[in-house]
């Protein structure tokens, strides 16, 4: 009867952790936003050497994201601002993975959960991206619920530059219809000249 009761509290526990990987959460599309963790007050950073940490708050380009929808189901691929690249996990089928950022397109869920989200790559359940609580390294583990798996979305206003506006030329182009003015001097029309002399017309 005792191990009967286990068993029953296992499914019981596995089958509240199915419920929470149902319903993706739909953000929005096109926008930026810093990932923070609210119990750590720390946000996800691009160390710009392929690795995410998790690091006091600054907003600048290692911590924006842009978040960009790729289908109905509210699947997002999350960009860097920093250099372009992609929050990816090392191996999702792994229980234990180091998430960084690499040049694959890989797709994220954001689920519900209190007033934050915990976050987990298309496709898998039951393990979701965590923070070690040690290093504040930025990995990927079996989903537990807590505080150190629970992120907020906070979006930021950021102007991206037009590329369909050439930019100005600094090349200054002389005037082509300007002519310049000749140096040559003239032969004066009123003298003669003939041979070694010359004579000049005088009128009477």
């Amino acid at each position: 009867k005792e191990e009967t009761s286990k068993e029953e509290t296992s499914k019981e526990e596995s089958s509240e952790d199915d419920n929470y990987f149902k319903n993706p959460a739909d953000l929005g599309d096109g926008f930026y936003a810093t990932i923070t963790v609210p119990s750590q007050k720390l946000a996800f950073t691009n160390n710009g050497a392929n690795n995410v940490v998790a690091s006091d708050i600054t907003e600048n380009d290692a911590q924006l994201w842009k978040f960009e929808k790729v289908d109905a189901t509210n699947a997002y691929r999350i960009i860097s601002k920093l250099d372009g690249q992609y929050l990816s996990v090392g191996d999702a089928n792994a229980e234990l993975s180091n998430v960084g950022v690499a040049g694959g397109e890989q797709t994220f869920y954001f689920y519900a959960i209190g007033d934050n989200y915990f976050i987990a790559p298309v496709g898998i359940e039951g393990k979701a991206i965590d923070i070690n609580g040690v290093d504040h390294n930025v990995q990927y583990w079996l989903f537990n619920g807590g505080d150190l798996q629970q992120f907020a979305v906070n979006k930021i206003d950021v102007t991206e530059p037009d590329s369909s506006v050439e930019p100005e030329s600094s090349v200054v182009v002389p005037e082509s219809s300007v002519e310049p003015e000749s140096s040559a001097v003239e032969p004066d029309s009123s003298v003669d000249y003939r041979g070694d002399n010359f004579f000049l017309d005088v009128e009477a």
